[in-house]
């Protein structure tokens, strides 16, 4: 594996970051998809998405989760250099390099070369972001609840999770307004198996949801003021 080309290439673009003291976010975007399949076809279908609401004469809005802070940045890098898509980073407040697994985890990471954004910078991404100066937002788990926005019409999962409960939260940022649609990428292996084991652990989350029988309702005792 050590001598094909797109080994080579790879090993080429990671001495070449650590020599100029770069992360790969600050790398060319055409770099970054030639290793990354999936940077392409989001790209693509990100594209394909506001070139037929263009030519409908409609205004839209996408969403792309991510688990990780990395490949957030990334993300935003490689879609800056479309003419339709005008992405932004919607991440949490603490400072982290890698993962978030939760919004509580998210403050709690260690600290690295990925800083979070305060309460203010979140406030300004998502007036941007409704307004339209930004028409695609690039988040982490912060993304995942709390987001109203009705021109919403397209949601990206960049990876899988295996929790049916937050795949329900993200698929429920779209589809508010008027119809959405939701896009998983997935890699052939352990990521096509984690995203079938959460295929059919929401279906019976779903399947609980609906018998009422499931649900105790009792009267609450009133909130006495001592």
């Amino acid at each position: 594996i050590t001598k094909e080309d797109a080994f080579l290439q790879l090993w080429r673009t990671i001495v070449k970051a650590q020599d100029s003291g770069k992360s790969f976010s600050q790398d060319t975007s055409e770099d970054l998809k030639l290793n990354n399949a999936k940077l392409q076809k989001l790209d693509d279908i990100l594209h394909e998405h506001f070139a037929r609401a263009k030519s409908n004469g409609e205004s839209s809005r996408a969403i792309v989760f991510s688990q990780w802070r990395d490949s957030v940045e990334e993300i935003v890098h490689v879609l800056k250099k479309s003419a339709l898509v005008k992405p932004s980073k919607f991440v949490g407040q603490g400072s982290g390099s890698s993962s978030t697994l939760s919004s509580n985890d998210e403050t709690k990471q260690k600290k690295g070369r990925n800083t979070g954004m305060n309460q203010k910078e979140q406030q300004n991404v998502i007036q941007q972001f409704k307004s339209g100066i930004f028409n695609c937002l690039v988040c982490t788990c912060i993304g995942e609840e709390g987001l109203d926005i009705g021109s919403v019409d397209l949601i990206v999962n960049f990876d899988c999770l295996r929790s049916p409960i937050r795949m329900v939260q993200r698929t429920g940022r779209t589809g508010r307004k008027r119809k959405g649609r939701v896009v998983c990428l997935v890699s052939k292996g352990q990521e096509e198996r984690k995203l079938e084991n959460s295929e059919q652990a929401t279906k019976l989350l779903w399947k609980a949801l609906r018998n009422p029988k499931n649900f105790t309702l009792s009267r609450s005792a009133p909130i006495i003021p001592v």
